[in-house]
């Protein structure tokens, strides 16, 4: 008797497992109503800094500034470094980012850690859609909506977060850049 119920109950417990999982989505419904959706979600480009700059590259308008470089596993650039203010104007410069399917929210998010800032520097994040290589001058910049706020030590990260504009949306060939500039006097440090 012992081995006829046991016969019966297996089959009836995996039909119960079956039955349960019915109601939860198939990975390839979800794949599928993406496929067939033509906007895109999710990230479309991402750089950790761990051990390098990637695929991003520097460009200095000061020829005796300092410039974008990984340290500390992150970008970094201060225009105070070995005891010394440099005049410093540089450029991180992101690879074309193709948004020609982007949603109709579109965001840059970074972590960030920002000391000493001062009112005569300048840390922000700037889009273009006609930047090929070279001097960033040579395009057309934007300057995002973004104000970052000043850390108290060297181990807190902010998170910063600011959407791209909607008429940059569907295009190709946008560009993403962290801009940073100072004076000889004095000098912020951003990572």
């Amino acid at each position: 008797m012992k081995k006829l119920l046991s016969k019966i109950a297996l089959p009836v417990i995996a039909l119960g497992f079956l039955t349960a999982c019915e109601d939860v989505p198939a990975p390839y419904y979800i794949l599928e109503k993406e496929a067939n959706n033509p906007e895109v979600t999710g990230v479309f480009f991402s750089e950790t800094f761990a051990n390098s700059l990637g695929k991003f590259s520097v460009y200095n308008e000061t020829t005796d500034g300092y410039e974008w470089r990984n340290d500390y596993s992150s970008a970094y650039i201060s225009g105070y470094q070995n005891q010394t203010n440099l005049a410093t104007t540089t450029w991180l410069i992101s690879p074309t980012i193709d948004l020609s399917k982007a949603s109709d929210s579109v965001y840059v998010s970074f972590e960030y850690i920002l000391r000493y800032k001062r009112t005569s520097t300048k840390e922000q994040v700037k889009i273009s859609t006609d930047y090929t290589d070279g001097a960033p001058s040579n395009a057309t910049w934007t300057t995002l909506d973004l104000t970052l706020k000043e850390g108290s030590d060297y181990t807190t990260w902010s998170t910063a977060e600011v959407n791209i504009p909607k008429s940059m949306l569907s295009n190709a060939n946008v560009v993403v850049a962290l801009y940073y500039s100072c004076g000889a006097s004095e000098a912020s440090t951003w990572e």
